[in-house]
């Protein structure tokens, strides 16, 4: 949250999805996307996460493996 207390402060959340080959010390961004708790169309964390998988799912054709930190 970018406090130094353990205050929560105003921002905004991010979504990020990079992509490695096995045995690779390159990654590749494949998706970010910035959103906020308090926008109008805001539903959920979790919608926002399932949507990145989406997007970068039917652009991959659903390869690969998802490890999600």
């Amino acid at each position: 949250d970018g406090s130094e207390q353990g205050d929560l402060v105003n921002g905004y959340w991010t979504n990020q999805v990079i992509a490695s080959e096995v045995g690779s010390n390159e990654i590749t961004p494949l998706h970010f996307s910035l959103y906020s708790q308090n926008a109008p169309d805001f539903t959920s964390e979790n919608d926002q996460i399932e949507s990145a998988i989406n997007q970068v799912g039917d652009a991959i054709s659903n390869k690969g493996i998802w490890v999600i930190d």
